[in-house]
């Protein structure tokens, strides 16, 4: 709603945190905590439920709330922190200026540009094509797995579609606390995303057609995760694609075309579900897992488009001991160190042909010195 205000700062505060080349590190322990909270939340919900019989659901919100208290008042004691510091080093550096109309109107109209620019509407696409297909995993998965048997489906009861998604949120901890950031960094982030589409369209292919609960909880898992960690991807391309002081409102017109996304995910899957199956019965199960398949290709497609700069934005490549701008990095950005010029290629000059004339000496001054030298001995 209009207090969920987190989705819109967590990715320029994960940069703000860790840096540009670790801010997914920080994300994968948001979203860790998250599977966290999800999988613990329901149960305290329940064990609090109607300790107050008067209003029975007192005691579960008021939870909740408390909770939100706390992270509200973590958040502004650290920004307190922050800012207080960023005042005193801006204090040092600030010099009295004129305002200039001209740069700012220039900085108006290149402002109002760069939402054209490559790679920023790829970058929109993507977070749009992710945010409708992860809520529209998240609403048919259960409807697929109720549904009978005859149509395709599991026939499942509340309670085991309960344990499948419990099972899946205790992989999604271990996932995006361990597994995503290093793959991301040791595969890059762009690459990475490409492999997460890639694992999460064939996950969507083969999910409806799974034989028994253990194969189907093992797909849920590799869908909904990787199409998860596309939101990480998705963050980090953004923050890396604009300067560092619109990070912020790029983000949250980023998260606005998100969140209408996700709106329309839940209920434009769970319409195409039921009519599907209604029509083809058998047959027609599995259409709405192809269609999201889809949407994970040109998700993919976009993904290998994007440039290099994506991989680090304003943050300077990673370096080895002697500065020079290391492997890895000079691959992902697509440098290549010239080689040392030889000795035949460098340009001779004057001093070098004095060199040579001092190194050379007349026969008879040899044969001399080579006299000398036998009479010193």
């Amino acid at each position: 709603g209009m207090g969920n205000g987190w989705v819109v700062i967590i990715g320029p505060l994960s940069a703000h945190v860790a840096g540009d080349a670790r801010q997914t590190e920080v994300m994968g322990i948001i979203m860790a905590c998250g599977g966290f909270t999800q999988l613990m939340g329901p149960a305290l919900g329940g064990w609090l439920y109607n300790m107050v019989p008067v209003f029975p659901a007192a005691a579960p919100s008021m939870s909740g709330a408390a909770l939100g208290v706390a992270a509200l008042l973590a958040c502004e004691a650290w920004m307190l922190g922050d800012r207080l510091e960023d005042g005193k080093a801006s204090a040092l550096t600030r010099k009295p200026s004129r305002p200039d109309v001209d740069s700012e109107s220039a900085d108006g109209r290149r402002c109002a540009c760069c939402w054209l620019e490559h790679p920023l509407p790829a970058i929109l696409l993507m977070r749009v094509l992710q945010g409708f297909n992860i809520f529209a995993f998240f609403e048919v998965l259960p409807l697929w797995a109720i549904s009978a048997e005859a149509v395709g489906g599991l026939a499942l009861t509340e309670n085991e579609v309960g344990a499948l998604l419990s099972r899946s949120a205790v992989w999604n901890i271990l996932f995006f606390f361990r597994l995503m950031p290093r793959a991301s960094e040791y595969l890059g982030k762009r690459r990475f995303a490409m492999l997460a589409s890639a694992i999460a369209c064939a996950s969507c292919i083969v999910l409806p057609f799974a034989p028994g609960v253990a194969v189907a909880n093992v797909l849920h898992m590799l869908a909904s995760s990787m199409t998860v960690a596309e939101a990480a991807m998705n963050s980090a391309f953004t923050n890396n694609a604009v300067p560092k002081e619109r990070r912020a409102e790029v983000n949250g017109v980023a998260v606005m075309l998100e969140t209408l996304a996700k709106a329309l995910g839940p209920v434009g899957i769970a319409c195409a579900f039921a009519f599907t199956v209604s029509r083809w019965g058998r047959f027609g199960h599995s259409f709405v897992f192809v269609g999201m398949a889809a949407l994970q290709l040109i998700y993919l497609a976009l993904a290998a488009r994007l440039p290099a700069s994506v991989e680090y934005g304003e943050q300077e490549a990673p370096t080895d001991c002697g500065g020079a701008t290391s492997a890895p990095a000079a691959e992902v950005l697509g440098l290549r160190a010239a080689p040392p010029p030889s000795e035949e290629a460098r340009p001779r000059s004057a001093s070098d042909d004095d060199d040579d004339d001092d190194d050379v000496l007349p026969e008879g001054a040899a044969a001399g010195a080579d006299g000398g030298g036998e009479g010193a001995a």
